[in-house]
């Protein structure tokens, strides 16, 4: 089972050079999306088009009227 408030008391009491290899891995992790995933992605030449609006709407108990 997993214990959300233990898991943030672990990450607050982290030590000082805990906190930096952190700050550091999310850093590269940041540089390689940024200058790796975005410019490689198989979504960079998609076209977004957006949605049309209808007149349709959804009434509280989800069906169209």
């Amino acid at each position: 089972m997993i214990y959300p408030e233990r898991t943030i008391i672990f990450i607050v009491f982290f030590s000082g050079d805990a906190w930096i290899r952190v700050g550091i891995w999310l850093l590269i992790g940041v540089l390689v999306y940024i200058f790796y995933g975005r410019t490689r992605s198989s979504l960079v030449d998609v076209v977004y088009v957006p949605v049309a609006k209808t007149d349709l709407r959804r009434s509280s108990s989800g069906f169209m009227s």
